[in-house]
């Protein structure tokens, strides 16, 4: 009787140990196409000033040219020696045709030069003047107060000054000798000319192109 319980409990040792084992695992592969596609942004484009300005039809400044430098030295008056001589002998001349153009026509050149005067008569230092208006340059143009401060400039060297502004002016092409109506003029001139549509083209027919020929 012992020999048959003992049969009869080795196949159920047997089938508890091999439940007891571990069961190896099967991983279920990774479906490659349940992953979400990663894009990365693209770097911002950079528009240069000039095509924004284009495109806006708004003047974009420079930011290279934020801080820039005058065109000519306070001390190179001989580049332009018929405005260095007008300057000399005529100053008020001079600081009218500039103040015109660096205040946009709001001031005229008669009315800066009589003002210009009038400071001068009374002895009075004309660069209490001059020197607001050689401010408004550099914050047109976004240049560098240099090599002094602005009243500075004005107060020991006068005609210098005042021969630079009108030079700058002149070089960014504001000629401050034409006025600034003339200059106003040309530049919707040049901007007519710059958004006028181009000429319309025809076909011409054989016989046409023959006449011409003959």
């Amino acid at each position: 009787m012992d020999c048959c319980e003992e049969e009869n409990l080795q196949p159920e040792i047997s089938l508890q140990e091999h439940t007891n084992q571990p069961q190896p695992s099967y991983s279920q592969p990774e479906n490659d196409s349940t992953k979400q596609p990663q894009f990365q942004q693209p770097p911002p484009i950079e528009i240069p000033p000039a095509a924004a300005a284009a495109v806006t039809g708004i003047p974009v400044q420079n930011p290279l040219e934020a801080h820039g430098n005058w065109t000519t030295g306070l001390f190179d008056c001989m580049e332009d020696p018929e405005n260095a001589i007008e300057t000399f002998f005529f100053p008020c001349c001079t600081f009218g045709e500039v103040a015109e153009i660096v205040d946009d026509g709001e001031t005229s050149c008669c009315l800066a030069a009589l003002l210009y005067l009038i400071i001068m008569n009374c002895s009075l230092p004309p660069c209490i003047l001059s020197c607001g208006f050689r401010s408004m340059l550099r914050k047109k143009f976004g240049l560098v107060e240099s090599p002094l401060p602005d009243w500075a400039v004005h107060l020991f060297f006068e005609p210098c000054a005042l021969c630079q502004e009108y030079r700058e002016l002149k070089n960014r092409g504001l000629d401050p000798s034409l006025g600034w109506n003339k200059i106003k003029k040309q530049q919707q001139q040049q901007g007519q000319v710059a958004m006028a549509p181009p000429p319309t083209q025809t076909m011409k027919s054989h016989d046409e192109v023959v006449d011409e020929c003959c």
